[in-house]
């Protein structure tokens, strides 16, 4: 019967590679080789294939439980004389083992004594075993750094996201604006100061207006009414000047007579001027028309 569980044993460990790695060999030759070797072949080929090597460790001592190896193979000896002596041999070489490949090397040897056709069989099994654990070892270590990945792509996107959805809070918040929205806002600004006579303040709001929006003939006419109060004429008719040519192309803004209506005084004449003069005003006479003085 043990016989039979041995030779079983066999088959299923070593059928596979014969079929598989050796289509040369006949269907049944791993058992006929096993059979031919008896049962001290079919016990050495599956410790040379590393099929059993677990059974002989004691975790315990964390050693290789040498004495009962040596006493199964002794018995086996005592059935299998014509290979007592390799088994003997065997037997004695267990005794110096101390890891499981110093087991599986003896056993190994010893098969090889008695069939090395089956010894170079086990060989071969034991080792592309080996480079299947391998890559089962690399394949898993690929498959836990692309999961690493995917969960490292998944928190990028939840903080794209996060950051996306603060983005759009704050513009939800606070409305983008127009570039006339912006250029209107920094004018009212330099407006305001302009009405308490702090003409400085109200240049630079101008200013900043005049570089959001630069086509506004209307914010550079008032740019130039705050210099006038700040005594910068020829600042002032250099500005005026650019003003004039910009509504000459471009027009003046919709709300401009309706503001500059509420401001009377020396800067406002100055402007008044500017834009009516006959020959730089941005009203000259147009003699193609046939009201050459009419406002265009």
């Amino acid at each position: 019967m043990k016989e039979k569980c041995f030779i079983t044993l066999l088959m299923v460990g070593l059928l596979p590679f014969s079929q598989s790695h050796s289509p040369q060999a006949a269907a049944g030759e791993p058992v006929t080789l096993a059979a031919s070797a008896g049962v001290a072949g079919v016990f050495l080929v599956n410790y040379a294939a590393g099929k059993v090597l677990d059974t002989v460790w004691d975790y315990a001592t964390d050693a290789p439980n040498t004495r009962a190896l040596q006493s199964e193979i002794r018995n086996l000896a005592s059935r299998e004389r014509k290979h007592a002596v390799v088994l003997g041999i065997l037997e004695n070489r267990i005794a110096q083992c101390t890891t499981k490949e110093e087991i599986r090397i003896a056993m190994r040897d010893a098969l090889a004594s008695i069939n090395p056709q089956l010894a170079e069989h086990a060989e071969k099994i034991y080792h592309l075993e080996r480079q299947q654990q391998v890559l089962w070892k690399q394949m898993g270590i690929q498959n836990s750094a692309i999961r690493d990945l995917g969960i490292r792509s998944d928190q990028q996107q939840m903080a794209f996201s996060e950051l996306e959805k603060r983005m759009n809070d704050l513009e939800a918040k606070y409305p983008r604006w127009s570039t006339d929205q912006h250029a209107a806002a920094l004018f009212s600004k330099g407006i305001e100061a302009y009405r308490k006579a702090d003409y400085g303040t109200a240049c630079q709001w101008f200013q900043h207006a005049r570089a959001v929006e630069p086509k506004d003939a209307g914010q550079l006419y008032f740019l130039s009414m705050a210099y006038v109060r700040l005594g910068k004429i020829e600042r002032a008719q250099e500005i005026a000047a650019e003003a004039v040519a910009i509504e000459r192309r471009y027009g003046l803004p919709s709300w401009f007579n309706g503001v500059i209506e509420r401001f009377q005084g020396p800067d406002r004449s100055f402007v008044t001027r500017a834009r009516f003069d006959p020959i730089m005003g941005s009203f000259t006479p147009d003699p193609q028309r046939s009201d050459p003085f009419a406002m265009r």
